[in-house]
């Protein structure tokens, strides 16, 4: 799912070296493939000028054939070069990632909202976003929770969440 969702970036042009390095550091939908950061650093070097800090580094990862801790390491450096914001690239994987996960969703209204919640534990965002806990900070019975009104309200919170994230990223 990964690669996927990367594409998805690639095809919106929203990659940069924050959003490599999360993916080969490894995220709860995966690994980025040592393909994608070969091309990526390919489509890079076409538009760097050689006397580039960076152009050295670039060049390594153009021949990238796994994911080890040099990679990561070259990947940190070209952040740090770049001034990128992990913060905001790691927005990028939840949000997308999100999204994929509402379109597989189950219909039930009671492993749905497990699934959510299970992927917001994942991303060690467990209060971020619309996710709503039963019973934390809401007097909702297990019975209210767990039925599909709540549950319509939930996936609907989620795809406005969606909107003012892509939003507010500028997607």
């Amino acid at each position: 799912m990964i690669n996927k969702i990367f594409n998805e970036f690639e095809k919106l042009r929203i990659v940069d070296w924050g959003v490599v390095y999360l993916g080969c550091k490894g995220l709860p939908i995966g690994t980025l493939s040592p393909n994608s950061v070969s091309d990526y650093a390919c489509e890079q070097l076409a538009i760097l000028e050689p006397d580039d800090a960076s152009f050295i580094l670039v060049s390594e990862l153009s021949f990238c054939t796994e994911i080890n801790d040099e990679v990561i390491d070259i990947l940190s450096k070209l952040c740090e070069f770049s001034n990128v914001n992990l913060t905001l690239s790691k927005r990028k994987w939840v949000v997308f990632s999100i999204k994929k996960l509402l379109n597989n969703l189950p219909k039930d209204s009671l492993y749905g909202p497990l699934e959510l919640n299970n992927f917001w534990n994942e991303w060690g965002e467990p209060n971020s976003g619309p996710n709503i806990i039963q019973g934390v900070n809401n007097v909702m019975t297990l019975n209210e929770f767990y039925s599909d009104k709540n549950y319509l309200k939930i996936i609907s919170d989620h795809n406005l969440w969606i909107k003012k994230e892509l939003n507010e990223l500028g997607i």
